[in-house]
């Protein structure tokens, strides 16, 4: 199975609303193992830079949505570091289209005059996942040589930071 993808609600990366739970409580696992994050909620158009610990990063997760067609769109904030490019941001009623492959999977923003305003096309990541993994061991390497360990008579003990 070449792709995994999630789709659910409230958005990690919002374009219009403040952040919520979904950022902290699912984003961690997406990362170790989602191709594309299929977001709604905001009432605007968005595909977000590949995100990574919270930073932009070619192997990160790209997130879009946030639903179009039949509602009132709002303005999304085109100042959110998520939504630079290679990201994007619209107000504008759409569908999405996706066409997956074993080879490809193809993501098309299509405005109600079927006009294409946005597409973008993502191989699926060979490695699934191990990349991921590298990223964030060679992070925690680094965290423990910035973080002293707990001594042993502490009352946190061995806090795990290492």
């Amino acid at each position: 199975m070449p792709w995994i993808f999630a789709s659910y609600h409230t958005p990690a990366f919002p374009v219009v609303k403040i952040l919520g739970p979904v950022r902290y409580a699912w984003v961690p696992l997406f990362e170790y193992r989602v191709d594309v994050v299929f977001e709604n909620d905001g009432h605007a158009l968005k595909r977000t830079v590949p995100i990574l610990d919270d930073a932009q990063h070619p192997d990160g997760v790209v997130y879009v949505g946030e639903g179009g067609l039949g509602v009132k769109q709002r303005v999304p904030d085109v100042e959110r570091w998520y939504l630079k490019s290679p990201g994007m941001t619209a107000s504008a009623d759409h569908v999405q289209k996706v066409t997956v492959d074993a080879e490809s999977f193809t993501y098309e923003a299509i405005l109600e005059d079927g006009t294409v305003l946005d597409t973008w096309t993502k191989s699926p990541r060979a490695d699934r996942g191990e990349r991921v993994l590298a990223h964030r061991e060679v992070a925690r390497l680094e965290l423990v040589e910035r973080t002293p360990r707990a001594s042993a008579d502490s009352k946190l003990g061995d806090s795990g930071l290492r």
